[in-house]
Formats: structure tokens, C-alpha cells, sequence
């Protein structure tokens, strides 16, 4: 019989021995017989009794599923004791994954043009570090790779979906660009000239992807 403690308790169970967030279909699955309705009110009441206790984890909804991620305040605490260094993005690597997040589906020319700057250096990493993906290729001369985001960059950032990512004032203000983003976003738009493989700025930025800004890539842990 499942009452709505019991199945509080699975599902925090479930989420505890999970890496990565659950979706609502595999909780349903694994909890058979059990209606959504009931699922999502224990949820639901899972999310305000671990928001409102001071405990070291809270219940998000993250990148299309449910995890318990560890609380902001033990953030220090958590690298300590991972032995781990905050990984970083450069202010280069965060406006472009920016640029990839708003325009997406786009291809690495059309990236440059926007940046005015080579980013071939930048692109391979945001792809090493499983922040972008290759999506396919664009039907234009030289067929480039189109990219877009991946469920690991939902994850990292602590948005459900795409429709959180933060307005494009956030984002200048992060990097210290008021009024830049939006200004070379609105002007590529307009543009939209043809793709081609050669399509490529002399200048390359790629050495200041040495540099670090204080923009982390990794979310609440």
C-alpha cells in the first residue's frame, strides 16, 4: 500500500542513489500503480520540508528531472572535503556558451561573427567539458557542425529547462558588458549572411582562455 509517506521515502531513496536528476517518468515507472498526482504532491511536500530545515542538501527540479544537490552555504566545505578545485570559465568561454545558449541551434562560423574572434579553442572545450554538443550539420557550403546545449549545462547552471536561463541584462552584468551582448545578438540577427566553412576571422582569442574570470561552471554540487 502506498501512502504518501512510503512514497516520500522511495522517492528519496531513488533520488540518493541517483547521479543524475530523475525524470518524473522514471520515478512513475519504478513506482507502479502510484498516479502522478500523488508523485508530484510528494514532491512537492519533499522540496518545503528540506527548504525550510537548515540541512546540508535541498530538493531541486534540474535539467528535466529531480535531484538532492548539496546547500550553497557548504559549497567551501564540499571542495574541502572533495579535495577538489572550483572549475571556472573563463569571461571568453562564458559569452560564448551565452552566444550558444540564446542562438542555438548555431554553427561555429556564425559563433565567430558574433565574437568577432576565432573560437575554435573555446568551442572544443565547452565540448570536452559536456557543456555543448554537436547537434548535425548545416545544409550551406562547407556543411559546418551546428551546435546547442546539453542537459549537463541544465545541470550545472540549476535550470529546469531553457526557458530559465537568465535575461541577457544578467548575463552583461556578470561579465561586465552592459549593453554589449544584446547589441551584437541584435546585429547578428540581422545580418544572418550564408555559411561557409571558410568563413573565418584572422584573429583568434584562443590564448586569453588562459585567463580566469571568477565565473564558476559548477552549480550548488
Amino acid at each position: 500500500m502506498w501512502d504518501r509517506e512510503r512514497i516520500k521515502s522511495a522517492i528519496e531513496s531513488m533520488l540518493l542513489v541517483s547521479s543524475e536528476p530523475v525524470p518524473m517518468s522514471r520515478i512513475q515507472k519504478v513506482l507502479d500503480g502510484v498516479g502522478r498526482s500523488q508523485i508530484v504532491a510528494a514532491l512537492g511536500e519533499l522540496m518545503v520540508e528540506y527548504s525550510m530545515e537548515r540541512r546540508g542538501i535541498y530538493l531541486a527540479e534540474v535539467a528535466g528531472g529531480y535531484q538532492f544537490r548539496t546547500s550553497p552555504q557548504n559549497a567551501e566545505v564540499v571542495r574541502m572535503f572533495l579535495e577538489t578545485k572550483p572549475a571556472r570559465l573563463t569571461k571568453q568561454s562564458l559569452e560564448t556558451l551565452v552566444i550558444i545558449a540564446y542562438r542555438q541551434p548555431i554553427t561555429k562560423p556564425e559563433i565567430d561573427r558574433i565574437r568577432g574572434v576565432d573560437s575554435g579553442g573555446i568551442v572544443a572545450n565547452l565540448l570536452e567539458r559536456g557543456l555543448i554538443k554537436i547537434l548535425g550539420r548545416k545544409e550551406v557550403p562547407g556543411r559546418p557542425f551546428v551546435y546547442g546545449t546539453t542537459r549537463k549545462f541544465l545541470e550545472v547552471f540549476s535550470l529546469r529547462d531553457l526557458s530559465e536561463l537568465p535575461s541577457i541584462e544578467e548575463i552583461e552584468e556578470v561579465l561586465g558588458r552592459k549593453g554589449e551582448l544584446q547589441k551584437i545578438l541584435d546585429a547578428a540577427q540581422k545580418s544572418e549572411p550564408t555559411d561557409a566553412a571558410s568563413d573565418e576571422p584572422q584573429q583568434s582569442d584562443a590564448p586569453a582562455e588562459a585567463d580566469e574570470s571568477d565565473a564558476t561552471e559548477e552549480g550548488d554540487g
